[in-house]
């Protein structure tokens, strides 16, 4: 590709008629045909051609440019956006990979940032179309060698958020819920902006400062709250059965004799069953104690991450202390539970699927 970093100037067709100045300082101006531009994006017509501002063209008499300025267009993703509609193909990177610098690392490759940016500008200026020959394998090399299964590393933690606007707009509809479900599982709560990358690891990122959810990216429509209904649904489903042991525990003397918590092989005396349950009540509050979550919190309250709050429920202890009682205890997180809540991500709505199923027919991930 020619390289806009070493140009404020880059040629795209020489018989061009049009400059597009493009960025918000220290623009790069691409010489491009007008009528391929309006051809390829009713957008780019309407801009072009549709009685705008833009589309006063200066007399060539006067030797004046005609130019267009989009401030607020990547030039990067522009150019490689101008070459694809003026069958510049040569020009257009095939390899995708995953890095976590601004410029990719080789010549003909495109990293994960690129390709975001690029698919903002498809969805701007409705060329989604125009990606359909490299879109599928830039997703799938990516996917390759981009994991969601796992934590990601601290400089590529926004990477998820990249991912599923990329779903959203190349229409895959299996990325986009692997993307939801790491942005439930492993985000972390804050007041003042909702879900966000772990502070502790934000600064690391050089892609972009610290923010809440979409901050600096493109949210898919309503993803966000899907994302965090869906969180408060699965911490709720993991608190919920210390809650109701605890209360049967405080309760003991409203309970019927078959009702009772303590698990010893013989029968023995109420007062016994009373003294095994209340071990048991102090073991507890004392581990949730040791891991932060006493008193328990509300769903709501919950600010770590849901693989964090796995992984402290996992060492709560709720045992009997007392002699030959070992074998009682008030609780047993399922594993079950924590498995679907590891596993799962949020449901799309049919209205997602409808818009990921119009946009992989335009980009060919159908």
């Amino acid at each position: 590709m020619a390289g806009v970093a070493e140009a404020s100037k880059v040629v795209i067709d020489p018989d061009g008629d049009l400059h597009l100045a493009v960025g918000p300082s220290n623009p790069v101006t691409f010489v491009v045909c007008s009528k391929t531009v309006a051809r390829a994006s009713p957008v780019w017509k309407k801009l072009l051609y549709g009685g705008f501002a833009e589309s006063i063209r200066p007399d060539r008499a006067s030797g004046k440019e005609w130019i267009v300025k989009l401030p607020e267009d990547d030039p990067k993703a522009t150019e490689i956006l101008l070459n694809i509609i003026h069958c510049r193909f040569r020009q257009i990177p095939t390899q995708a990979t995953v890095c976590a610098d601004e410029d990719s690392p080789q010549p003909n490759h495109i990293n994960l940032l690129g390709i975001y940016r690029l698919t903002v500008l498809t969805d701007k200026y409705d060329l989604t179309e125009n990606l359909r020959p490299w879109a599928q394998n830039w997703v799938k090399q990516i996917t390759e060698k981009f994991s969601l299964d796992r934590k990601l590393p601290s400089q590529w933690e926004p990477g998820a958020e990249l991912l599923s606007w990329i779903a959203w707009e190349l229409g895959d509809s299996d990325l986009l819920e692997k993307a939801a479900g790491y942005l439930s599982r492993y985000y972390v709560a804050n007041p003042a902006d909702g879900l966000r990358v772990d502070l502790k690891d934000a600064t690391a990122s050089p892609i972009f400062p610290p923010g809440g959810l979409f901050s600096h990216v493109l949210e898919p429509a309503g993803l966000s709250g899907l994302v965090e209904s869906w969180r408060l649904q699965a911490i709720k489903d993991l608190l919920e059965p210390i809650d109701d042991a605890i209360n049967i525990l405080l309760h003991q003397p409203l309970r019927s004799s078959t009702g009772n918590l303590c698990a010893h092989s013989r029968p023995v005396p109420k007062q016994e069953i009373l003294n095994c349950e209340a071990a048991m009540l102090g073991v507890l509050i004392r581990s949730l104690s040791d891991q932060d979550l006493w008193p328990l919190p509300k769903p709501e309250e919950v600010t770590i991450s849901l693989v964090q709050l796995v992984h402290k429920l996992r060492d709560i202890n709720s045992h009997s202390c007392l002699p030959n009682h070992r074998n009682c205890f008030a609780l047993r997180i399922s594993e079950d539970i924590i498995s679907d809540i590891l596993t799962d991500s949020p449901w799309l709505t049919e209205s997602h699927r409808q818009h990921l199923r119009t946009q992989a027919e335009k980009s060919g991930l159908h």
